[in-house]
Order: structure tokens, then C-alpha cells, then sequence
């Protein structure tokens, strides 16, 4: 079955819910698997030309593209589609998994201490969420 049809049949099941996750994790490595054979190049002239050709085309690539488009879609998203996907703090833009962090929530709660620890942030200080998602910092 070709790569796209395979992705297209896996991410409309996966929005009905009707995959489990044994099943979502062997067919990610299916596709992931078989994405990384169609990049396969026979020798090792041909290896690198493709990479050359790949790094050149995201040289001469813009940055952002249809910016306007993702901000519609997720804030389209309700809010309890987020809760299941974020951890308890909400943190909808990254996570730090340091030494010994192995779940979404300490995740979140290591990046936010990153932040007030880069900011340098102390008690008494004030801080201004704007547009920040629901306020995980504050």
C-alpha cells in the first residue's frame, strides 16, 4: 500500500478513536519504516546527491508558510481536545525532559522552571501572560 494512502486510512482512524495503542505504536513504526526505505538511495553517490538536493531545496524554501491557516485550526480545537493531549499544566508550546523526567506532566513543570530560571525571576516580581494559551506560567 503506498506511504500516503497507508497515512491517510491510519490518521482517519485515529480520529474516530478506533485504533488502540499497541496498534498506533507497531503502525507508526510501519510507516516510519517505510518512509525511511523510499529515501533509500543505492549507492552512496546517489545517498548524497538526494541530501544535497534536500538541504538546498530547505535553503531556498521560505520560513513560514501559511502562517494564517494553523492559528485557525487550533483555535478552532476546543479546549477539551487539549486536555487530553496536554499535560495538567496545559503547556501547549514544549516541554523539557531532563534527567529523570518521564512524563508530560513533570516535563511541563521542568520547561516552565526553565523559563523563571532563564528570566531570572524571583518573588515579587510580576509577570504578564499575553496570549500565552491558559496561563501555565502564571
Amino acid at each position: 500500500m503506498p506511504y500516503e494512502m497507508s497515512v491517510k486510512i491510519m490518521l482517519g482512524s485515529l480520529e474516530r478513536n478506533l485504533l488502540p495503542d499497541p496498534v498506533i505504536r507497531r503502525l507508526t513504526r510501519l510507516l516510519l519504516a517505510s518512509r525511511l526505505r523510499s529515501g533509500y538511495k543505492p549507492t552512496s553517490e546517489l545517498q548524497l546527491s538526494e541530501l544535497l538536493n534536500f538541504t538546498h531545496s530547505l535553503r531556498e524554501m521560505s520560513i513560514a508558510v501559511q502562517t494564517d491557516k494553523p492559528k485557525s485550526q487550533h483555535y478552532e480545537l476546543p479546549t477539551s481536545f487539549f486536555k487530553l493531549v496536554l499535560g495538567k499544566h496545559m503547556k501547549y508550546s514544549c516541554c523539557y525532559f531532563s534527567d529523570g523526567v518521564t512524563n508530560l506532566d513533570d516535563a511541563e513543570k521542568a520547561m516552565l522552571d526553565l523559563y523563571c530560571q532563564r528570566a531570572e525571576l524571583k518573588d515579587g516580581h510580576a509577570v504578564l501572560d499575553v496570549g500565552c494559551g491558559w496561563g501555565s506560567l502564571v
